[in-house]
């Protein structure tokens, strides 16, 4: 009797009292929570405690909603949360509160909305392509005996038309 007696005791000490919990404090911010579908309620008892994230082994880790009974009548769930504090993120475990006890969270401030910005457009410069001037191609004309060197043939720089004995088109 006794032994039960002492069991009671420590059980119903250990769901008064909120446990001192250890908080968390990282620099990485958690992610967005996930969209969880909740199963058919067990009973009209059974509480919903949805799922978080959590830190461990050096990153953020899923932990699922599930359905779960109070440890005692008129408890509550207060849901874990994290906060950022002087640019540090903050885990507060979740735990059982009493229906009567008032349950302070501590919210962050909303974010400070920045005026949204306008897109700068640039529009890049056109192409253009710089090629040098032709040059003008020497043309070998067929000008008949006795004109330039003896050969028959002579070249007038520029100029490409057929032309006679000191006559023709330039």
């Amino acid at each position: 009797m006794k032994r039960t007696l002492l069991a009671s005791l420590f059980l119903w000490l250990s769901m008064s009292a909120p446990a001192q919990a250890q908080h968390i404090r990282i620099v990485v911010a958690p992610p967005a929570p996930q969209v969880e579908v909740r199963p058919a309620v067990p009973s009209p008892r059974h509480v919903w405690i949805p799922g978080h994230w959590r830190w461990n082994a050096g990153r953020h880790m899923w932990s699922a909603g599930h359905w779960i009974m109070p440890p005692a009548p008129h408890r509550h769930w207060v849901e874990p949360r994290w906060v950022n504090e002087g640019g540090q993120w903050v885990y507060y475990e979740g735990h059982w509160a009493d229906q009567g006890q008032p349950t302070v969270i501590v919210q962050p401030p909303p974010p400070r909305m920045m005026p949204p910005t306008q897109p700068v457009v640039v529009r890049p410069a056109p192409v253009v392509v710089v090629q040098p001037a032709p040059q003008p191609v020497p043309v070998v004309v067929p000008v008949g005996p006795g004109h330039g060197h003896g050969h028959g043939h002579g070249w007038k720089h520029g100029h490409g038309g057929k032309h006679g004995h000191g006559h023709g088109r330039f």
